[in-house]
């Protein structure tokens, strides 16, 4: 799970006029997510699931989204 808001007392989802993209390494599994911030649509957290080659949730697409960068 990464928490995708700032703010220390009371959250606030991440600003899109300020951020273009969320970059997460996940240590264990040594791989990167490169997420562009609308498809986060203001949740605070969301869940990755690296470990598990089989997974369809919502974020999953963007696991090694190298080319991201070259739109």
């Amino acid at each position: 799970m990464i928490t995708t808001a700032t703010g220390a007392t009371k959250k606030q989802s991440i600003d899109p006029s300020k951020v273009d993209v969320l970059a997460a390494y996940v240590q264990k599994v040594k791989t990167w997510y490169i997420i562009p911030i609308l498809s986060i649509d203001s949740a605070l957290r969301i869940s990755l699931y690296p470990h598990n080659p089989k997974s369809k949730a919502k974020h999953e697409r963007f696991l090694e989204d190298w080319d991201y960068f070259k739109r």
